[in-house]
């Protein structure tokens, strides 16, 4: 018996009903509901509505035998990865780039550090031996540089830099090789590639942009047989710790600070990060993905819906500001993105806050207001509409987001691109952070909810996004109609 059928049962035999009575109220076949019960069959989306409503029970119970149902559906390690998945999505869109103004600081006297090799043991003694190795970075080397294999599992370790990395406006230079499994299905832990990577992205997208997270394949991720498999070392200092960081050395000696650097450069790690400053870098960026796709096709889970293909050069030629010294190569780069927007079949998620954005503002997603003016009233009509005739005619797929599922802010955006790569990115004033992820692990996840994301509670149906798609096109007709910007019909 499933889980799913054990707490079926319960409810029934809960509302004083039995499975016969139960079968007349619900309308579901006897037979059939014997075998929901059983775990040896189970119920599809109609009959698993009218056995919610016959038992009466309260949204908790309810939320509680869905989830239950969920999991008899595609398996409890799927659903387990997807709910992952979900939570990486919220998170990435909870984020957001900070630049802290730097704190000024004198140099300060650290102890304990000038013995030529020093051993400590205890976790308090390696916290305070951890914590004075990277106060002496911050406050008194020159370069701030720092090269480290740890994992997040050592807390102590990016707590404290990640306050000194805040406290210097993310000046400190952090090479981080991050570790994934190389067979992340065939690991005890089949997600263990995706929490580390829920680890990287805060530190990616909300510190300074000194961080530069680089990923290499571990072929065992147990250390334990290892005596100091975990190093931290700067110009001046090499740290190695244990694998329960309960141990820690201290080693203030060139050539061994040489060796483990030949050691972490044959790591080879991929990069993880891109800061990017410009709008021509970023289009340019997202060029260079779609050139190394073994398939042009896409799904975005963005604020705004995907227009890209539906804009013409004129809409170009009108927006892009005429000051610009570097207007022809922008007006190119723009031209190469809309061309490979139009050879490639985009699907597409969006909420109706991003659809608001873009009829009020004017702006896409990725034009800087520096650098282009808004769509006029009657180009954003006219991208909207074509935007929801290929969704009517599923010619692309385009689905708004439930709100009450999946939060997405205005300057994020999360996009896999078929056959290829997973991308994150972050807008602000200042420009873009973009994480890049080809991982197969990772990827797989991810495609496995995008994929299945228009089936579940977390977007509305295709009928109700063509219904909410109708409302704003009407209201933005409404406003070029009476001569009003589109604000003042929102």
């Amino acid at each position: 018996m499933s889980k799913f059928g054990s707490k079926l049962g319960a409810l029934i035999a809960q509302s004083g009903s039995n499975k016969y009575h139960f079968s007349n109220e619900s309308g579901v076949d006897r037979v059939m509901l014997y075998r929901f019960i059983n775990g040896d069959r189970v119920p599809g989306t109609d009959s698993f509505e009218k056995i919610c409503k016959a038992l009466r029970i309260s949204p908790t119970e309810k939320k509680e035998l869905l989830e239950l149902y969920d999991i008899a559906r595609i398996g409890e390690g799927i659903y387990e990865r997807r709910l992952l998945v979900k939570k990486l999505v919220n998170q990435i869109n909870s984020l957001h780039m900070e630049q802290r103004p730097a704190t000024a600081h004198k140099s300060v006297i650290v102890d304990g550090l000038e013995d030529t090799v020093k051993v400590v043991s205890g976790n308090y003694n390696v916290n305070v031996l951890v914590r004075g190795v990277l106060d002496d970075l911050a406050y008194n080397a020159q370069p701030k540089r720092i090269w480290t294999n740890a994992p997040f599992e050592c807390a102590f370790l990016f707590d404290h830099l990640r306050q000194l990395y805040f406290e210097t406006n993310g000046t400190i230079e952090i090479e981080h090789a991050v570790a994934f499994a190389r067979n992340a299905g065939s690991h005890s832990n089949p997600n263990i590639n995706l929490e580390t990577l829920a680890n990287v992205l805060p530190f990616v997208f909300c510190e300074g942009i000194g961080y530069r997270p680089g990923y290499y394949y571990s072929d065992s991720m147990k250390y334990d047989s290892v005596f100091m498999p975990y190093y931290l070392f700067t110009e001046k200092r090499l740290l190695l710790l244990s694998a329960d960081c309960n141990t820690a050395m201290l080693i203030n000696d060139a050539s061994a600070i040489r060796a483990c650097r030949a050691e972490f450069d044959a790591l080879q790690t991929t990069p993880m990060f891109r800061y990017i400053n410009s709008l021509e870098e970023i289009l340019e960026a997202y060029l260079d993905v779609w050139t190394h796709t073994k398939n042009p096709d896409s799904i975005f889970i963005e604020a705004q819906p995907c227009i890209v293909c539906h804009t013409t050069e004129d809409m170009i030629e009108k927006c892009i500001r005429k000051e610009l010294p570097d207007r022809d190569a922008i007006m190119q780069a723009l031209i190469r993105h809309i061309e490979f927007g139009k050879s490639a079949k985009a699907h597409g998620y969006f909420t109706v806050d991003g659809l608001e954005d873009f009829l009020e503002s004017g702006y896409a997603m990725y034009t800087p207001t520096q650098t282009v003016l808004p769509f006029d009233i009657a180009d954003r009509l006219s991208l909207l509409k074509s935007f929801r005739d290929d969704a009517a005619s599923g010619e692309s797929e385009a689905y708004a987001i439930n709100p009450a599922e999946i939060s997405v802010a205005l300057n994020t955006s999360v996009s896999l691109f078929t056959n290829s790569m997973l991308l994150f990115a972050i807008l602000n004033e200042s420009g873009m952070r973009m994480c890049v992820i080809d991982e197969p692990s990772i990827y797989d996840a991810f495609y496995d909810f995008l994929q299945n994301l228009h089936d579940t509670k977390c977007v509305y149906s295709k009928q109700e996004t063509l219904d909410i798609l109708d409302k704003y096109i009407e209201k933005a007709e409404q406003a070029a109609a009476g001569g009003l910007s589109p604000a003042a019909q929102f």
